[in-house]
């Protein structure tokens, strides 16, 4: 997977591993150098290794990127961790003196 490709989807709900045992759909909301980060209401955020995602599929149920009357529907964002390398969101997540 490219960046470039997976940058059009941003804002749009994913499904990542479709039929996995670490399958998870949730909003699109950033792609960095190494990783991906999406939200769902179930599990909160979550960041997938770009070079670990076995499958990546669009759900066609989700309508967020049309806009009606020239208006675009507002959204939610929640705040996640903002690093372009997946090593430098782990180590923001561990605790402080641990290496």
């Amino acid at each position: 997977m490219d960046k470039k490709t997976l940058d059009l989807l941003v804002g749009r709900s994913i499904r990542v591993d479709r039929g996995g045992p670490e399958s998870r759909m949730g909003k699109l909301l950033a792609v960095k150098d190494d990783h991906i980060v999406i939200f769902n209401e179930d599990d909160g955020m979550l960041y997938y290794r770009i070079d670990h995602i076995k499958s990546l599929s669009l759900d066609t149920r989700d309508y967020s990127d049309v806009v009606a009357n020239g208006q675009a529907e507002q959204t939610y964002i929640p705040q996640y961790i903002d690093r372009n390398d997946f090593l430098s969101v782990v180590k923001e997540m561990s605790p402080p003196g641990y290496n």
